[in-house]
């Protein structure tokens, strides 16, 4: 059974509006970020780079930074959830395992920034 995370603010320095939230497992990286009935798949711009995601609704970045580990961009997907009434877009990420050893797959956060910070302690 894969080990998964709960759901986590993953507070970006650019997070506009809602608050998003991140989980993991050993194989990848989830990200949820709110959004209104109204929103179509055409507002949605996915851009993913082995080491920067960047998600945009409606013109506007909703989440967008350098992440703390790599991802295949190849891999990347999102789709629309509704969940207790509340519509989220759901980002799913692929890690780029490197190791078999499993904790090292684990992400110290979802942003390169947060990493360094939770190393220095």
């Amino acid at each position: 059974v894969a080990m998964e995370t709960d759901w986590a603010d993953a507070a970006s320095g650019d997070a506009s509006g809602g608050v998003v939230q991140w989980r993991q497992n050993f194989e990848e990286v989830v990200v949820r970020v709110p959004v209104a009935e109204t929103v179509t798949r055409a507002d949605v711009k996915l851009k993913v780079k082995p080491d920067q995601l960047k998600l945009e609704v409606g013109g506007a970045a909703v989440c967008s930074g350098d992440l703390a580990k790599e991802v295949d961009p190849d891999e990347a997907s999102w789709q629309f959830e509704t969940e207790d009434g509340r519509r989220s877009l759901v980002v799913t990420l692929q890690k780029v395992n490197r190791t078999a050893m499993k904790k090292v797959r684990i992400w110290p956060s979802l942003w390169v920034e947060q990493a360094l910070d939770n190393e220095e302690g």
